[in-house]
């Protein structure tokens, strides 16, 4: 179960270990991502690629979560999935907006491959929108784009 949800996801080898937030030593921190995902196996395999590019994690599993998150931890970017128990996603991503936290950009994340929750999610604010699945590598380069200071893990040859 949890490989083929993880084939479903992501169409790509990801093997390796992770290390949640090993990023940068020294003054600067590393970028901040909240990941707001109910299924507890999506939102594993999202946090293990963010983090093993060295950025800190927060996870929600909920709307109501996801907003209490949002305003305690400050986040550099939030992976927002449509479809959430207590509030949606369109009503996080309105409110994250309506506040202080609006600057901060949103990735809409959905099952449905529906055009009108693409248009749907731009409207209220969304700077990007990914279908699931997704390729690895074209959510590794959404997040390079709207993170300057995300790095991805250098690939080992041994």
């Amino acid at each position: 179960m949890v490989l083929s949800k993880l084939d479903q996801l992501v169409r790509s080898d990801f093997s390796q270990d992770v290390v949640r937030g090993h990023g940068p030593s020294g003054l600067v921190r590393p970028p901040r991502i909240l990941i707001v995902e109910d299924d507890p196996e999506v939102r594993e395999i999202l946090a293990a690629m963010v983090a093993d590019c060295g950025c800190e994690v927060s996870l929600a599993s909920d709307g109501t979560l996801a907003i209490a998150k949002a305003e305690r931890d400050a986040p550099d970017l939030v992976l927002l999935d449509l479809m959430l128990p207590r509030r949606s996603g369109i009503t996080v991503l309105d409110q994250l907006k309506a506040r202080r936290i609006r600057r901060v950009p949103v990735v809409m994340m959905s099952g449905s491959r529906e055009p009108r929750h693409r248009t749907l999610a731009v409207e209220h604010g969304a700077d990007a929108f990914l279908a699931k699945p997704f390729d690895e590598s074209h959510f590794l380069q959404l997040i390079e784009q709207l993170l300057p200071q995300f790095q991805r893990p250098l690939v080992s040859m041994h």
